[in-house]
């Protein structure tokens, strides 16, 4: 589905959890949501679990180190996997819903057969909270944090993701994921350690234009 009827599926949805009356909006879900997908598995790590194991198991305890403030909290993590052979691809997940104490799992490998609805649709990507260790009020203050903003998005995306830059705000796109920050404001203590790191990423730009006026 496009986004705009997407959105208007999921707004429909609500939330009931055991033991609870009410059923929680999906305007409630997704703002408690947060999201990990990881792309290009192949089928071969999927058949032989290390996937699930790296990608969903091991991705959800980082996950859970995250949010580890957040009393109440939704965290999903997903593979996609494809064989490049037969274009034969699936998709696993594993969603932890974290209420009062509790953990309710929806987990795709203990029940092939269930259906998420692509429910994660408004979550947030982890990414976005690990970025507030970086970006402060929408901007990066000074190399040290540019840098470990684009070694977050290098670990978390690898090469899959494009540094685009509007009035100076770099616009960080991964799939239908964007991340904005502002650069402009940026104070500069070591001029090399910053042009490195611009150099470094000299193929994730948009476009030589771009990476120049950088």
């Amino acid at each position: 589905m496009v986004g705009d009827l997407r959105s208007v599926f999921h707004n429909s949805i609500s939330l009931l959890l055991p033991g609870k009356s009410e059923a929680m909006p999906y305007s409630e879900v997704k703002e408690l949501g947060f999201f990990s997908l990881t792309d290009h598995v192949s089928k071969q790590e999927h058949e032989n679990g290390s996937a699930f194991t790296e990608y969903i198991e091991d991705e959800l305890v980082k996950m859970r180190k995250d949010v580890s403030d957040m009393p109440e909290n939704i965290i999903m993590a997903s593979y996609k996997w494809v064989d490049e052979d037969s274009d034969e691809e699936g998709r696993e997940f594993c969603y932890n819903f974290n209420f009062d104490g509790n953990t309710y799992v929806l987990d795709s490998e203990k029940n092939p057969a269930i259906k998420d609805f692509d429910l994660s649709f408004g979550f947030r990507s982890i990414v976005s909270l690990k970025l507030g260790k970086y970006v402060i009020n929408d901007a990066v203050a000074d190399e040290d944090a540019l840098i470990g903003a684009l070694g977050l998005f290098d670990t978390m995306y690898g090469q899959d993701y494009k540094i685009g830059m509007r009035y100076f705000q770099f616009n960080v796109h991964y799939r239908d994921i964007t991340h904005n920050f502002d650069v402009a404001r940026m104070t500069v203590h070591n001029l090399k350690r910053a042009y490195d790191c611009i150099v470094a990423h000299k193929n994730s730009f948009e476009n030589h234009q771009i990476y120049n006026e950088v």
